[in-house]
């Protein structure tokens, strides 16, 4: 079974994937900004939703809970 983190990786494959086709019939220096420019962004949304994705697993399931002791 596929997890849920596996999905990212796919989704990232499909967004780079996507930017290559838009950028295939370009010159290679009239697109070589632009394709850097999709890429980093591209990075930038993947690892933004990863680390909302960790603060949402770090609160769920080790965030302690207030100590009856106290």
């Amino acid at each position: 079974k596929e997890s849920f983190l596996d999905d990212f990786s796919k989704a990232l494959d499909k967004d780079i994937d996507l930017i290559n086709q838009k950028l295939e019939n370009w010159e290679y220096g009239e697109c070589q900004k632009i394709h850097k420019i999709l890429l980093v962004l591209t990075l930038v949304t993947q690892a933004n939703i990863r680390k909302r994705l960790a603060e949402r697993i770090i609160e769920q399931y080790f965030t302690d809970e207030e100590d009856p002791m106290e």
